[in-house]
Order: structure tokens, then C-alpha cells, then sequence
């Protein structure tokens, strides 16, 4: 049973290579190919970037600090094998769609979760590789003659560090599908996780820099702080530099976590998955009075409560919103260090006279051009479009309610960014207040488009909500119009500043981005509402 079980896992993580799981029919040998393909040119780019900071670090193996080397990258080897996966692990153990089905037949809990940890440990194999793999073929380059025992010692502790990061993944896994098996909304609980991820990433990318640069100064000092605080890393690099003690250090305590992590879930599979299923719950009846709604509040909620019970839909159509907040809090921290380079610019220079404040458009509205809430509204109702036909309410009102959820939920945050970017950069009030409401025109206009290029090409017949969020063509299309937009329209602000006042250059842009709102308003309230009505 073992063995079927893990062969159903497998032909599942790669299934998607092999047919198409919207129409259930399989693909071609050559579209087989092409996949598989792509996905090798991808793994081999990732290998080539870490194969780089693998080299950056090529002074730690000159130094005689080949521990270090191999601690540091096997460090971040178990981090981004972590990141990988982690997302991954919760939908695979505890979500997985056919849980109740295998659940019900005579099958031990224990052996489905055997199956399914395989899938971890060889998405865990994959991505710590990513870096592990490199990392091995620059130091057998720069530390050479290396010998076969050295080699064959980093090969197997691919594996062993494959089994650490799957403990990690496994670990937050459990601890997610505990909290969500206790909550209502999960969305949320994801989104919050998903933006702490995200977070963490960039942090780490942006200091990135500075890291190699401590470490390349202080490399002897940085390899006594691991061996005080960070023993077992320090067994992983000397078990990679050919030390059989270490080595054996390491893979026992790995091997221990790994029995400790199955024994665990192993007890607790049945019951969390149950739990946290929201078929498995037992609802009780509270007789409630609602309040009565007119018809736009009921769309209004409606078209929100959609938007907000769906992880995937705030994560890829939210996402800008929350990089806005980001990028003004960290202009107006920032403030006096802009004004600085700005005391810079030369005043013999006239094209860059006037172009603070096509700049700070530009910016702020390149990243409210992700914010695509409305673009896949209208695919979403996929089969529930049938119930809208079932009410009094016209295509114009659906529509109108959609973009006021669009235009609600973005107000805000491309307002304050603004409104901190014109602090920031020392704008006049007028300055300010006619860029705030160019930047909430442009908000505006992004769901506007969305929503007509969303009716014009309706995809109804998705199985997963991801296609129309995430692979549907109107998303790119609408974001590349966005794009083109937030460019061409602070560019004519900024020519027009040249040959008139700035100020004036600006209202006049303000305005012809209202002209242009107004325009594909009429056209959404007409036409595409029209279309609305007949599909």
C-alpha cells in the first residue's frame, strides 16, 4: 500500500507536466518536453546565480576557513530549501483535496503521511541543491585537488540537509494547520504569513551586501561566534571539509529530529486534518437579526467578502498596496537624505528642473499599477454567475460595485504614499494635494480598465481561482497598459513643466487623467455592462 500511495504522490507533484489539469487531457511529448525543459533552464539560472555568491565567498577558502564556507552556504541552503517549500508542505499534508477519501479506507494514517512526506523531502532535496550543489563544484574548483572522500561526503549531506529542511518544513506546517484548524478566516492568517516571508526575503536581499562585506572583514571573528552559538553548523561544515566526527554529529541529530517529527505528526495527522477541514466542522444554528441593506451595500459586501476570504486573491492582486505603505514610510523616514540629493541637481541643467514631482508619480503609480483587484472579478463568478442572474440587479450595478470595492480598498494606501512622497520631497501644498489626487485618479482608472478588459475576456471555465488571478492573459494586459500609463502621463507633466509653470503642468495632467476616467467609466457603464448582461 506504501508503494502505491507514494507512486500517487509522485505522478501528483508531477502532473502538471504531463496533462493539463484544467482540461484534464494530457499533453503532447514535445509539450512534455518544453516543460520540462523550461523548468531545467530555470533550475540551472538559480544554480548559476548562487554559484556567483558561492565565488564571492572564494576569500573564506583562501583564508583557511573552509568550515565557515561550508557552514555559511549550507546555513543559507537550509533557509531558502525552507522558503521553498514551506508553502507547499501545509497544502500537501493537511489540505490535500483527497484527505477524507483516503482517510475513510483501510489505510493507517501513518503510511499517507509517509507518502505525502516523501513529496517534502524531495521538494526539500530540489530547492536546498539549488545552493548546496554550487556551492560543492566552486569549492572542489578553488580548493582543489579535493579528495573523492570530501566529495562523496557533500553528496550525502545534500541528503541529510535535504531531511533537516524538511523537519523545518514540517515543523511550520503543523504549527499553521493547528492555528488555522482554530480559526474562521485562514485567508488572512496566510496573507499575514505570506507578507512576513516576503519580508524576511527582502531584508535579506537588500543586506545581502553588507553581509559579504562583514564577512570578508571579519571572517575569523564570524567563525568563533558560530562555534560558540551555532555548534551543530559548525559539525554540517567541517562533516563537508572531510571530518567523519562532525559528520556523524550531524546526521544523528538530524536523523533524530526527523524520528521525533514523524512520531509527532504521525499522532497528530488525523486529527488536525480533520480539524482543519471546514467540511469536518460542526456548525450550530444562532437565530441573528441582520439589518436591512439597499442594493449597493449588498453588492458592495458581496464583491468584498470575496475578495477577502481568498488568500491567493489578496496576496496577487493586493500585494501593491502593501509595497506602497512600505515605500512611503521608507521616504518619509528618509526625507532628509532625498532632499539632499536633491540640493544636488545642478540649475544649469534644464530638463532636470521640475522633475521631482513627475517622479514621484511615476513611482507611486508604477506600484498602484499592481493593484488588480478588479481585473479577475469578473472570471471569479466562474459558476456562480448563474446567482447574480437570479437577482434584481442590472450588469451596470455588479459593475459599479466591483469598482467601488477596486477604488475602497486602494484609496487609501495610494493616497498616503502620496501624500508622504510630497512631504518627503519638500512639494507646496497645492504640489501635494493635486498629486494625491492624480495618484487617486490613477487608482481609479487601473479598475476601470480592469473591469472592461475583464468583461471583453471572461474566462468562466477555470478549476482553480489561480488561472484567472494569477494565468489569465487580462492581468498582463491590463498591468502593461498601467505601466505604459504611469511613464507616458508624469512624462507629459514634466514637458508640459518646461514650457509652462509646474503647478499648472500638473493640474493640466490631473485633469486629462480625469477626461480619460470619465471616458472609460461611460464605456463601462454602457457597453461592457451590456456585455455583463449577455453572458
Amino acid at each position: 500500500m506504501l508503494k502505491a500511495l507514494i507512486r500517487k504522490q509522485f505522478s501528483e507533484l508531477f502532473g502538471n507536466y504531463f496533462y493539463n489539469r484544467k482540461t484534464g487531457k494530457p499533453f503532447t511529448k514535445k509539450q512534455t518536453a518544453a516543460r520540462f525543459f523550461g523548468f531545467a533552464v530555470l533550475c540551472v539560472f538559480l544554480c548559476a546565480v548562487f554559484a556567483l555568491t558561492a565565488f564571492g565567498m572564494g576569500q573564506v577558502i583562501e583564508a583557511g576557513l573552509n568550515r565557515l564556507y561550508f557552514s555559511l552556504l549550507g546555513i543559507l541552503a537550509i533557509i531558502f530549501g525552507t522558503f521553498g517549500s514551506v508553502f507547499n508542505t501545509y497544502a500537501g499534508l493537511y489540505r490535500a483535496k483527497d484527505n477524507d477519501l483516503l482517510l475513510s479506507m483501510p489505510i493507517y494514517p501513518r503510511q499517507i503521511l509517509a507518502s505525502r512526506l516523501i513529496g517534502v523531502v524531495g521538494l526539500a532535496f530540489l530547492y536546498s541543491g539549488m545552493i548546496w550543489l554550487p556551492a560543492v563544484v566552486v569549492y572542489c574548483i578553488l580548493a582543489a585537488p579535493v579528495s573523492v572522500a570530501v566529495i562523496a561526503a557533500d553528496v550525502f549531506l545534500w541528503i541529510v540537509i535535504s531531511l533537516f529542511v524538511s523537519v523545518l518544513t514540517c515543523f511550520l506546517g503543523w504549527v499553521v494547520a493547528l492555528v488555522a484548524s482554530k480559526l474562521k478566516n485562514k485567508s488572512f492568517v496566510i496573507v499575514l504569513i505570506s507578507l512576513v516571508c516576503l519580508g524576511l526575503y527582502y531584508v535579506v536581499c537588500f543586506r545581502m551586501g553588507d553581509f559579504f562585506e562583514n564577512l570578508l572583514t571579519n571572517s575569523a571573528s564570524i567563525d568563533s561566534s558560530l562555534n560558540t552559538w551555532a555548534r551543530l553548523f559548525v559539525c554540517l561544515g567541517e562533516g563537508a571539509c572531510g571530518n567523519a566526527v562532525s559528520l556523524l554529529i550531524f546526521t544523528g541529530v538530524t536523523a533524530a529530529l526527523c524520528a521525533v517529527c514523524f512520531i509527532i505528526m504521525s499522532k497528530s495527522f488525523y486529527h488536525i486534518t480533520l480539524r482543519s477541514e471546514p467540511a469536518g466542522t460542526k456548525k450550530v444554528y444562532k437565530e441573528e437579526k441582520t439589518a436591512r441593506r439597499d442594493t449597493k451595500t449588498a453588492l458592495y459586501m458581496r464583491e468584498l467578502k470575496m475578495f477577502t476570504s481568498s488568500a491567493t486573491y489578496m496576496m496577487n492582486c493586493g500585494l501593491g498596496l502593501v509595497m506602497l505603505l512600505a515605500v512611503g514610510v521608507i521616504v518619509l523616514i528618509k526625507a532628509d537624505s532625498l532632499r539632499t540629493v536633491l540640493s544636488l541637481i545642478p540649475d544649469n541643467i534644464p530638463e532636470l528642473q521640475g522633475i521631482v514631482c513627475p517622479v514621484a508619480l511615476l513611482a507611486v503609480c508604477f506600484i498602484a499599477s499592481l493593484n488588480m483587484i478588479s481585473t479577475p472579478s469578473v472570471s471569479l463568478e466562474g459558476s456562480k454567475l448563474w446567482t447574480l442572474r437570479t437577482l434584481p440587479v442590472s450588469g451596470k450595478q455588479i459593475l459599479q460595485s466591483k469598482l467601488m470595492v477596486h477604488v475602497s480598498i486602494g484609496m487609501l494606501p495610494v493616497c498616503v504614499a502620496t501624500l508622504f512622497f510630497g512631504i518627503a520631497l519638500g512639494c507646496s501644498v497645492t504640489e501635494t494635494v493635486l498629486m494625491v489626487t492624480f495618484a487617486f485618479l490613477f487608482n481609479a482608472f487601473t479598475g476601470i480598465l480592469g473591469l472592461i478588459i475583464g468583461v471583453n475576456r471572461p474566462s468562466f471555465n477555470w478549476t482553480n481561482e489561480a488561472y484567472p488571478i494569477k494565468q489569465s492573459a487580462n492581468v498582463l494586459i491590463v498591468m502593461l497598459i498601467c505601466w505604459v500609463a504611469s511613464i507616458v502621463l508624469p512624462g507629459l507633466c514634466w514637458l508640459g513643466g518646461r514650457v509652462m509653470d509646474q503647478t499648472l503642468s500638473l493640474m493640466l495632467t490631473t485633469v486629462l487623467l480625469a477626461l480619460i476616467c470619465f471616458v472609460l467609466l461611460r464605456v463601462m457603464n454602457t457597453r461592457s455592462a451590456d456585455k455583463f448582461d449577455r453572458l
